[in-house]
């Protein structure tokens, strides 16, 4: 028997109303199950998640989650 893991319930918008926008991802594990990459090797996550990055804005609550998670190169932090 394969061990399944339930990545739906590290996205915190799964409660949302169809048609209804979805919340800013707050944890690295949320951002990287809404782009399909939660079994991804490291590269396609590092890949996946500098595209985010680069159309979107972190909150502070991502922006010290992917810091904590070993991404802050990702970030362009100010010196």
């Amino acid at each position: 028997m394969s061990k399944m893991s339930n990545s739906r319930l590290s996205d915190d918008s799964i409660f949302s109303d169809p048609g209804e926008s979805r919340t800013a991802p707050k944890m690295v594990g949320s951002l990287l199950t809404r782009l399909g990459l939660s079994r991804a090797s490291e590269k396609d996550r590092e890949q996946g998640i500098q595209h985010w990055l680069q159309k979107n804005s972190p909150n502070e609550t991502l922006k010290k989650n992917l810091i904590k998670n070993g991404y802050e190169h990702l970030l362009h932090l100010p010196a």
